[in-house]
């Protein structure tokens, strides 16, 4: 079968299977619900998607300017979308990355430097996601005690504190000693002679990433982080807002750590975008705080700026990207040296 079809195919069937739970929870008054859905409601939550994309663009141009690459903001923003929808249109959202490193490389970048501004980026969301998910657990577990399911928790949590450790202890050491440190102690396994190549390259460009971030000023990376947050706060409140338009009584920290158990399903979905999975998550998660009819709206409210749009709005844009080619008109952006 043609790769190109193939795509499409997994696609569409993603998609399909992605509306199969909001029709599960769907009934007449959830229908009533969405006919009289107020336009202020969607004028919000559409600014808010595009303050998130805007905030996007302007960490991607600041973490370019690390490595000597101009981009302006009308440049960098279609650049997001198009990658948002690689992202949403492709399992784990694998094509996210690949689509970043092709259109930087048009840019003007190496591969190698390209995968490190992407790598600062997934860092920077790291950093910000710790932050505001062991606040959120944290708040929950002291102030309401009323969390998920607790081994999911105890996981989520467990990988949160051992990655925080990771990036503080890596921060403070030289890359190539670190890297010479993983070889030894892993040489013995067998599976990582197999693959000894290519882990060596994923921790070069990771700890690459980290020296580009540290060699920046601390000004310039408050901004970044400032960005990053700017990226996701939008996208929680998307659900919040949704949550207080049915009238539905769950906490901004429940909210910020349910959306957290809800993005880690997507990503580890075999089908694009968690199709599936993230729904019935979300019936799970909400069950016990909203009625059906409630989750049927929230539910689709939620997916449609969360995941619909990044296919719809940003699917014209990576077009628009990709025709480009070799002589991409955003080439040699470089700065003089």
């Amino acid at each position: 079968m043609n790769v190109n079809l193939r795509f499409w195919l997994v696609l569409l069937l993603a998609i399909a299977i992605s509306l199969v739970p909001i029709w599960y929870f769907m009934n007449g008054q959830a229908i009533h619900l969405i006919s009289e859905i107020r336009p202020q409601l969607l004028l919000g939550l559409t600014a808010l998607m595009l303050l998130s994309w805007l905030a996007e663009a302007l960490r991607l141009q600041l973490i370019c300017a690390g490595v000597a690459l101009r981009i302006p903001l009308r440049s960098a923003l279609p650049l997001v979308m198009a990658a948002e929808f690689a992202g949403a249109a492709t399992p784990a959202a694998s094509g996210m990355g690949a689509a970043y490193l092709v259109f930087l490389y048009r840019r003007g970048l190496n591969v190698g430097t390209a995968a490190a501004v992407l790598l600062a980026i997934a860092i920077t969301d790291l950093l910000f996601m710790i932050a505001i998910f062991l606040f959120s657990l944290l708040y929950l577990l002291f102030f309401q005690n009323s969390l998920p399911d607790v081994r999911i928790i105890l996981w989520l949590a467990l990988i949160t504190f051992g990655t925080a450790a990771l990036l503080f202890a890596i921060w403070h050491f030289e890359r190539r000693r670190i890297i010479r440190g993983i070889d030894r102690r892993f040489l013995r396994f067998s599976w990582y002679q197999r693959y000894r190549q290519r882990i060596a390259l994923f921790f070069s460009r990771f700890l690459k990433s980290l020296e580009l971030l540290r060699a920046l000023p601390w000004r310039q990376r408050g901004k970044i982080f400032l960005s990053a947050a700017g990226y996701w706060t939008p996208r929680y409140l998307v659900l919040w807002a949704l949550m207080q338009y049915v009238g539905g009584h769950v906490s901004v920290p429940y909210i910020i750590v349910s959306q957290t158990l809800l993005n880690l399903t997507s990503q580890l979905s075999f089908l694009p975008g968690g199709a599936g999975s993230v729904g019935a998550a979300y019936g799970l998660l909400f069950g016990t705080s909203l009625s059906q009819t409630d989750i049927a709206f929230s539910l689709l409210g939620w997916r449609l700026f969360t995941y619909y749009w990044y296919l719809f709005i940003g699917m014209p844009w990576f077009f628009y990207e990709w025709g480009w080619g070799k002589d991409h008109p955003g080439k040699h952006q470089r700065k003089s040296a």
